[in-house]
């Protein structure tokens, strides 16, 4: 709290009282002295030692309740929610975003009006930050609120960085543009330490796609990045925000899924077999194209279904070709046990 605040609190005058006492002090003084020194020598006709008033003590979120003032705190962003534009009481159009913030001791929403919220656009997952004069207030849901008006302050104390192995990368899929034109996507896994990011590209060039190989060291330098609950997902649209190194290749392990083994909605499965017999092709009442396989390994038998392009695949296959499908997850529909093969599914016959 500021000088303000801690003699309201010790006064019990309101903040409209204070005001006219600051107004009559500095009056009586021929207007030579400013506010600061107004609120000084008020306090000590009403007898309050401000010597004992501590500016900005820094709290932790289990500590607040609503409708604090000047509140002081470090936190780390744990998601950016967005930022949304209203029309104020006299016509003139406002912005609000959120986010959401934690440290040890519990999280909350972050609120931030007006010009302050570009300053969101900086703010990443895992970023720490210094709050500065925010105000607390209960949501509608009941949640605790921190809010950065006008006087309020966001410093960056400690930007998250992206960076770690190449896990996993996905044959890049085709889209189309607004104005016609063909686009190209790749995705790949980047993994740090236990986490595991997914990382979006919009048109690689063939220069990065042949970068981008499974244990290279990449490192992220910008991008637009958005979570989920515990998962984090960055979409780039300038390669040159990525940075990949092949100093240092480090080797990834392939670890295949035995059919037998494979259980309802499991995910990012690798499977290896072969045809068992020819693909069957077909299209659904939609319009959306698909083809089915049986796909054996040893002596288990399972229905694997590709849809959209991923289907155009098997024209050329036929009983007996080996293939192998890295990527795919299980599901259980009307006919029992089958495995997907999503858009992102890395393909490879032979």
């Amino acid at each position: 709290m500021d000088i303000s605040d801690y003699l309201i609190k010790i006064t019990g005058k309101s903040e409209k009282e204070l005001k006219e006492l600051i107004e009559e002090k500095k009056k009586s003084l021929g207007y030579l002295v400013d506010d600061e020194i107004a609120l000084r020598l008020i306090a000590k006709d009403y007898g309050v030692i401000i010597s004992e008033y501590k500016p900005d003590i820094e709290v932790k979120i289990e500590d607040l309740v609503p409708m604090m003032k000047n509140v002081t705190l470090v936190v780390t962003v744990d998601r950016v929610l967005g930022i949304k534009e209203f029309i104020k009481k006299d016509n003139n159009k406002g912005k609000v975003g959120k986010a959401i913030i934690r440290d040890e001791t519990g999280s909350a929403f972050l609120v931030v009006w007006d010009d302050k919220t570009e300053f969101l656009h900086k703010l990443k997952p895992g970023t720490e930050i210094l709050i500065k004069q925010a105000y607390t207030r209960e949501g509608f849901d009941g949640s605790l609120e921190i809010h950065i008006g006008d006087k309020g302050e966001i410093q960056i104390i400690n930007e998250r960085k992206y960076k770690g192995i190449v896990w996993k990368v996905y044959d890049p899929i085709k889209y189309k543009k607004k104005d016609g034109s063909e686009g190209k996507i790749m995705h790949f896994i980047l993994k740090e330490g236990e986490n595991y990011t997914k990382v979006f590209v919009w048109n690689p060039t063939d220069e990065l796609l042949g970068k981008i190989i499974e244990g290279s060291y990449v490192e992220i330098l910008g991008g637009r990045i958005k979570s989920f609950d515990k998962d984090i997902e960055i979409y780039i649209d300038n390669e040159n925000d990525i940075i990949v190194s092949h100093e240092k290749i480090s080797p990834i392990p392939l670890n295949k899924n035995k059919l037998k083994d494979v259980k309802p909605n499991m995910e990012n499965l690798i499977i290896e077999g072969i045809v068992d017999d020819n693909p069957i092709f077909g299209e659904t009442q939609t319009g959306k194209k698909f083809a089915k396989i049986l796909l054996r390994d040893e002596d288990f038998v399972l229905p694997i279904i590709f849809w959209g392009e991923k289907s155009e695949i098997l024209k050329n296959i036929k009983k007996g070709t080996k293939i192998l499908i890295d990527g795919c997850y299980s599901k259980i529909r009307d006919n029992g046990l089958e495995i997907i093969v999503s858009r992102w599914s890395k393909i490879r016959i032979g």
